[in-house]
């Protein structure tokens, strides 16, 4: 299930239409994984996706517009891949890392990068702060579920569903944001051992 909101009341597009939507934003995803958002340009972009300038603003009308769906595209991946976690067939130490391994990536790789933007263009702030909400809405929702799982299954101690999905969020942003010299799978596993042992039940603890 997706927290972002769909025009549902539009016709489909047609699948070559949708095929070309998405070559798009993924030429500008991986544009911003080397650049910064203002440095990026919608010639490079529509370059990179083999399409002409002109058809890439008739996708988009802007390039915040394309901004815009890069960000909608990676909420939408990102809850998509934690939600696949959660689901597998393993113990919640080993669920937990790997939704925690998905999310560090995911803000580090794709939502980070345009928070510049966001901040120097005041009139993107509500938009994007609403798509920015639908997503945490989403996010804490999966790892409540993790947390509500694991102490049915005796894994947790009595943990706080509703306050520590907010911690680790914050702790992964923070991590992301403001701790240099550390990879990604050293701050993955640094924040997982610590909520580890923190909710672990004694007697899980090895």
């Amino acid at each position: 299930m997706s927290f972002i909101a769909a025009e549902t009341d539009r016709p489909a597009a047609p699948p070559w239409r949708a095929a070309r939507h998405q070559k798009m934003v993924r030429a500008a995803t991986e544009a911003l994984r080397a650049d910064t958002p203002e440095a990026v340009s919608m010639d490079a972009i529509a370059q990179a996706a083999g399409v002409g300038k002109a058809t890439l603003y008739r996708y988009f009308e802007s390039k915040e517009a394309l901004l815009r769906a890069c960000l909608e595209q990676a909420v939408d991946e990102l809850g998509a891949r934690m939600e696949a976690a959660e689901r597998a067939p393993l113990e919640p130490p080993a669920r937990l890392h790997r939704i925690t391994q998905e999310m560090v990536e995911a803000f580090s790789r794709h939502m980070m990068p345009l928070r510049p933007l966001m901040q120097r263009h005041t009139d993107l702030q509500d938009d994007w702060r609403r798509l920015v909400l639908a997503a945490r809405h989403r996010l804490v929702w999966v790892l409540r579920q993790h947390f509500e799982r694991g102490c049915a299954e005796g894994w947790y101690g009595p943990v706080d569903p509703e306050l520590v999905p907010h911690m680790i969020m914050g702790m992964i942003r923070s991590s992301v944001t403001h701790v240099s010299g550390k990879d990604l799978a050293a701050i993955t596993d640094g924040i997982t051992a610590f909520v580890l042992r923190a909710c672990l039940v004694e007697e899980r603890r090895t």
